[in-house]
C-alpha cells in the first residue's frame, strides 16, 4: 500500500546533514549523500520522529487515548500544510496492507478507546478534515521502504509554514 509521511529538512538530513546542504546550497546534489547518520534517510522513519510539537496534542495522543509512539501516515498525497507539522518533504512508503503494525487510525482508535471518548475524538477530527486517510505504524518504516522523497510545493515556492498535527 502506498503511504505518505511528511517531514522536514532537518529530520529528513540530520543536524550535520543540514550542514553540509548550506554548505553546497547552488549546486546539484544528492542528499542521501549529504544524510547523517541521524536522519530518517539513514535510519528511516521512528516512532515519535513526528512528534507533536505542540504539548498538548501529545497530551491527547499519548495521554487522554494511550496512543503508542507510532509512524503517522496518509493515503493523501497532498494532506495540505495545516494537517502536519512537518509540511516541507512528502516520503511516499510501500508497506503491506495485511502487516499487523499497519492500522488505519479510526480503527485503532475504535478498538482502544471507550465510546465516549471515540465519539470526542470523532468530532474534534471531523471539524479538522476527518480521520479517513490517517494510518499509524507501530515500527521503523525502514529506507529500502522509501519509494519517493519528494520536496511540497509549499516548500519549493518559500511559502510553507509549519502547523500542528491534526490527523
Amino acid at each position: 500500500m502506498r503511504l505518505y509521511h511528511f517531514t522536514n529538512l532537518h529530520c529528513l538530513l540530520g543536524e550535520e546533514g543540514l550542514k553540509r546542504a548550506k554548505e553546497c546550497a547552488n549546486g546539484e546534489i544528492n542528499i542521501v549523500d549529504l544524510a547523517d547518520e541521524t536522519s530518517i534517510l539513514r535510519r528511516g522513519i521512528l516512532p515519535g520522529d513526528n512528534d507533536m510539537g505542540d504539548p498538548e496534542d501529545r497530551s491527547l495522543w499519548h495521554d487522554v487515548i494511550g496512543l503508542p509512539d507510532c509512524v503517522w501516515l496518509t493515503s493523501n498525497p497532498s494532506p495540505g500544510p495545516g494537517r502536519s507539522t512537518y509540511y516541507e518533504f512528502r516520503i511516499e512508503v510501500d508497506l503491506a496492507l495485511n502487516s499487523s503494525r499497519l492500522r488505519h487510525f479510526r480503527t485503532w482508535i475504535s478498538d482502544h478507546v471507550p465510546a465516549e471518548t471515540f465519539a470526542r475524538v470523532m468530532m474534534a477530527a471531523a471539524t479538522a478534515g476527518g480521520m479517513d486517510d490517517w494510518y499509524v505504524y507501530f515500527g521503523v518504516v525502514i529506507p529500502p521502504r522509501f519509494l519517493s522523497v519528494t520536496a511540497t510545493p509549499e516548500f519549493t515556492a518559500g511559502t510553507h509554514k509549519q502547523g500542528h498535527v491534526v490527523p
